[in-house]
């Protein structure tokens, strides 16, 4: 926004017929609101495809779980650009500390966490959380320090740009104002979990599975969006549900016990930071290789580990 202002301020000084315009704060805010109503064409984003705005281009998925990559293009109505690049099927294990990384925290690649956490970088990075079938929120349970669920909530961050990401807690839901911060958002992070009620509302299922909902921005009508969002929570304890958890919540809610204290002698500080630096193109392309496979099987792989450990949340 203070972009376009500082476009509209070169206009101060300059002389149209008799007049000398001045770029004071009507003129800029008259300006830029005539220029909105002028480019407005509704439903442009709503239109927009399936994938992941890299930095050299466009990683299409589509229903079946095919990637196809292609130029960038103003049609393919993207908010933001990925400052990480893509280079196909090239890479198909991870190296370094990203391997260190994933191994310490989800162990080993046959107990199926790993294959889960890629799949959810990968749809979190793509904005294609309600677009499945089956739409999830997750939440990282981790009591113990050093676990590795901060680190990865960095990682979730560092694969979707800032502009699409929201920070809107469930206790503010209810809110239509707060509600209204995730228009355009692709991922929805919160770094501590609070009360179980919102959990279990009508506004929690509808943004998970991207139902219509009213909202509002401060003096503006209230107006109605779809969320596009994946909502992913980090907790040290998992919130109760009075009453039980219904079959809607249980539908929509994943738990992922981060159990795994990491040995300070096994600890790298700022390890997602040192990861999107020296290898955010490996996790870039096993994340969408990951989100690729949730399409083709028509949902994600969750192992029996995870299963159990929300079940005995929920019970």
């Amino acid at each position: 926004h203070n972009a376009q202002r500082r476009i509209v301020h070169e206009l101060d000084g300059l002389r149209v017929g008799n007049k000398t315009i001045s770029a004071n704060k009507p003129l800029i805010n008259g300006v830029l609101t005539e220029l909105a109503a002028m480019a407005e064409q509704k439903g442009f984003f709503e239109c927009a495809p399936r994938g992941v705005n890299a930095r050299n281009g466009f990683v299409a998925i589509n229903q079946v779980g095919e990637v196809n990559f292609r130029p960038h293009d103003p049609k393919l109505a993207q908010r933001a650009t990925l400052e990480i690049s893509w280079h196909g099927g090239d890479i198909t294990e991870p190296i370094g500390i990203l391997k260190s990384y994933l191994d310490t925290t989800f162990g080993d690649v046959s107990e199926g966490k790993q294959r889960l956490a890629l799949q959810v970088l990968g749809i979190a990075a793509m904005g294609a959380s309600t677009s499945l079938t089956d739409p999830k929120a997750f939440v990282l349970h981790g009591p113990s320090a050093s676990n590795g669920k901060s680190q990865f909530l960095e990682l979730v961050r560092g694969l979707v740009s800032s502009r699409v990401v929201g920070n809107v807690p469930p206790a503010d839901f209810s809110k239509e104002q707060a509600v209204a911060e995730l228009v355009g958002k692709l991922v929805n992070v919160c770094d501590e979990l609070d009360a179980g009620k919102s959990l279990g509302s009508d506004r929690f299922k509808a943004l998970v599975t991207g139902e219509p909902i009213p909202a509002k921005i401060v003096y503006q009508r209230v107006f109605s969006f779809v969320p596009k969002a994946m909502h992913i929570f980090a907790t040290n304890q998992l919130p109760n549900f009075s009453g039980g958890a219904d079959p809607g919540v249980k539908r929509r809610l994943i738990s992922i016990n981060f159990e795994n204290s990491i040995p300070r002698q096994r600890r790298i500080p700022h390890i997602a930071r040192k990861i999107l630096k020296e290898h955010g193109e490996e996790l870039l392309a096993l994340a969408i290789a990951a989100a690729a496979d949730v399409f083709a099987n028509g949902g994600y792989s969750i192992p029996e580990s995870v299963r159990k450990d929300t079940e005995t949340w929920f019970l």
